[in-house]
């Protein structure tokens, strides 16, 4: 919930917004195999009751599904793809599809190298599309027809653990000990306790 109330010289503007919204995510790992998926939905409700942006409601709501392959013993793929669905009443309603490739190769054990590409995607916001108001002596007018943002973007580097692994603390030994009898292992990380090296880590 956000509210606010201006108490300018050239207006008295107020709104009020509720928003609310969840997601839910399933990963397959079979055994033995290649492939890794992940797949998931996200959304979220916002109700505007606003004198300078009108009584919008906003619908956000996007699906996904990650493949993560291993090509080889060093070579790691994932490719993916994002839908997200954006609606406002009176306002136009947009759909666009956003994938993800991306590449990392083990050079050591404590050294990769990754590439990735992907494109992004940024819906207006209520303020970006309806506002109607006059500020500091401009008027601003709303634009209902207002598009979403979409961005490519790439990277190419190298990630390096010089430093040796950080022994396990007596709690993770404990968990570690859990998880064994599930036939998993988890062992130390290199560098710090909350980094993961490339190949490792989701999309």
């Amino acid at each position: 919930w956000n509210e606010n109330r201006n108490d300018f010289h050239d207006n008295s503007d107020w709104h009020d917004a509720v928003r609310g919204g969840g997601s839910a995510q399933l990963s397959w790992l079979p055994t033995g195999s290649a492939h890794a998926m992940t797949t998931g939905v996200d959304g979220s409700w916002t109700t505007v009751r606003s004198n300078f942006i009108g009584e919008p409601d906003i619908t956000d709501f996007a699906g996904f599904v990650q493949d993560e392959i291993r090509l080889t013993e060093r070579l790691k793929g994932t490719v993916g793809l994002r839908a997200d669905f954006h609606s406002a009443t009176v306002a136009v309603s947009e759909t666009t599809l956003n994938p993800k490739v991306s590449l990392g190769y083990a050079l050591g054990a404590t050294t990769n190298l990754r590439a990735s590409i992907a494109r992004g995607y940024r819906a207006p916001s209520a303020i970006e599309q309806f506002v109607s108001t006059r500020q500091y002596g401009f008027q601003v007018i709303p634009n209902p027809d207002l598009e979403g943002e979409h961005a490519w973007s790439g990277e190419i580097g190298i990630t390096a653990y010089p430093l040796p692994a950080i022994p396990l603390s007596y709690l993770d030994q404990r968990v570690a000990a859990a998880v064994a009898k599930l036939g998993y292992t988890i062992e130390p990380t290199p560098q710090a306790r909350n980094s993961r090296r490339y190949q490792d880590r989701p999309a």
